[in-house]
C-alpha cells in the first residue's frame, strides 16, 4: 500500500503531463471477445474489426473499456498482467538493479482495465498489490539514480552515469521531476557556498 501511495503521489505533481501520457496509454491495443457483430469500424488513428461474436480482436484500449462498459465484451488481460508473471517480475525488480521489460503505457493500462474491466482479469486484487509494489521498487531505483547522480555532482568532478533502460512513460516524468527537485537543491546549496565565502573575512576582497 505504501510503494503504491508513494507512486501515486508522485503522479499528481505533474497531472497534465500524467493525463498526457494516460490518453497515449488508451490508444495501445488488448484482445477483447465481442458479444455482437460488426463490420470494420474506422476511426482517425485506425480501423479495427470486423466484429464477430466471440471471436478475439484487437482494439485500442479507449475502445476495449467502451466497449466494455456498455457490456458488448468480455477483455482479455495483457500476458504480462499474470499473475504469475507478476510474481517473477517483481521478485527481477527487488534482485537486480535492472528494469525489467514492461509496455512503455504499462502504468496507464494496469489502471484503466483495473478501473473498467477487474471483472475480466483473474486474481484482480492480488495483481492490483503485484503492480503496486513493481512501481514502487522501480520507483525506488529511479530516485537512488538520480540521488547517487546528484551525490557525484557535489562531491566530486566525476558523473558516474546511471543505467535506465526499459523505464516507463509515467516513470519519465517522475524521473524529470526527480532531477528538478534535486538541481534546485544543489543550486541552494552551491548558491548558500558562495555566500558563505564572501561574507567570510577577506571574503570580499
Amino acid at each position: 500500500g505504501g510503494a503504491g501511495a508513494r507512486v501515486e503521489s508522485g503522479l499528481r505533481t505533474g497531472s497534465v503531463s500524467a493525463a498526457e501520457n494516460e490518453f497515449l496509454g488508451e490508444e495501445e491495443l488488448v484482445t477483447i471477445v465481442p458479444r455482437f457483430r460488426h463490420p470494420v469500424m474506422r476511426f482517425v488513428s485506425g480501423q479495427f474489426g470486423p466484429f464477430e461474436t466471440q471471436e478475439p480482436v484487437e482494439v485500442p484500449l479507449w475502445l476495449a473499456v467502451a466497449l466494455k462498459q456498455n457490456h458488448k465484451c468480455q477483455v482479455v488481460p495483457p500476458e504480462w498482467m499474470a499473475r504469475e508473471r507478476l510474481e517473477e517480475t517483481l521478485q527481477n525488480e527487488r534482485d537486480a538493479p535492472s528494469f525489467e521489460p514492461l509496455p512503455f503505457h504499462y502504468m496507464e493500462i494496469w489502471r484503466l482495465l483495473l478501473r473498467n474491466a477487474a471483472d475480466d482479469v483473474p486474481d484482480a486484487e492480488v495483481v492490483r498489490a503485484l503492480l503496486a509494489d513493481i512501481e514502487g521498487v522501480r520507483l525506488d531505483k529511479i530516485r537512488n539514480g538520480v540521488r547517487s547522480v546528484a551525490d557525484d555532482v557535489k562531491t566530486s568532478e566525476n558523473v558516474h552515469a546511471v543505467k535506465m533502460t526499459n523505464i516507463a512513460a509515467m516513470e519519465l516524468l517522475l524521473l524529470r521531476g526527480f532531477f528538478l527537485e534535486s538541481m534546485a537543491q544543489f543550486s541552494m546549496l552551491t548558491a548558500g557556498a558562495a555566500g558563505d565565502a564572501a561574507a567570510a573575512p577577506g571574503g570580499g576582497d
